[in-house]
């Protein structure tokens, strides 16, 4: 039998699929898709069915129905995966957040005089450039950082604001710690060469981060800094979900 790592949605399955005015047969399917995107290769119907302990019978008339709704693909072989619907999906979340968070960023950008961009954790190891704004005068030399350039969530300002807006480990690094304590990360040359960066987690979730760019040491102060990007992941986490984002 395929051992699969432990999806999210698994640890709750035993008391979602008992009633608790929850739908058990969306949640089997949402539980397929975890399964799914949680093996290291595409996985049968046969593997599926033991894995979830559905049953081959209910995990094929389950599949049956994601793949009408093209969340799942079949190959020549019988293996199973993710499919393009949810790109679909989960594009027009992206889209929502980055249209109404930009403005948020510029503002915050032309208060500093530099770029601002929000960062998001893609899992426990990488954070991805997911909305960045620059002044229209900026302060010096105009620092350019690309949207969707990804690098190590423990390497930098910005990921050490998610890090450190979740529950300490034991291993975490010394400034993840010191991140928590001050309510705000810092670095220095790490992403680049001569570039100072500040940033500070959106609140809820320790998922996202609004990170200033500078060349050297910031004109503003690091205090006034660390409280304006306060103001700006505020702001992004009080966005409410438009109809297109639910």
């Amino acid at each position: 039998m395929v051992r699969y790592p432990e999806p999210a949605g698994d640890r709750r399955l035993s008391g979602v699929l008992g009633g608790n005015g929850f739908s058990q047969t969306l949640s089997r399917g949402v539980h397929l898709l975890e399964l799914i995107a949680a093996s290291a290769t595409p996985p049968t119907l046969t593997e599926l069915a033991e894995g979830s302990g559905f049953g081959t019978t209910v995990t094929h008339r389950l599949l049956r129905t994601l793949a009408g709704h093209r969340l799942v693909t079949q190959d020549r072989v019988g293996r199973y995966a993710l499919g393009f619907g949810l790109v679909t999906l989960t594009r027009a979340v992206a889209l929502g957040l980055a249209d109404r968070a930009r403005p948020v960023l510029r503002l915050a950008a032309e208060d500093l005089g530099t770029t601002v961009f929000l960062g998001v954790a893609d899992g426990d190891d990488e954070l991805v450039c997911f909305v960045s704004a620059q002044p229209a005068q900026p302060d010096g030399f105009a620092l350019s950082y690309r949207e969707g350039l990804r690098h190590p969530i423990t390497k930098g300002a910005s990921g050490r604001a998610i890090l450190a807006a979740r529950p300490p480990t034991a291993d975490e690094p010394s400034e993840v710690a010191l991140a928590r304590r001050r309510g705000y990360a810092h670095s220095a040359n790490e992403l680049s060469s001569g570039v100072t960066a500040f940033a500070v987690a959106v609140p809820g979730g320790g998922s996202m981060s609004v990170t200033a760019l500078f060349l050297g040491e910031p004109s503003p102060g690091e205090e006034r800094v660390a409280d304006r990007l306060r103001q700006a992941a505020q702001k992004i986490a009080e966005i409410e979900p438009t109809e297109e984002m639910r």
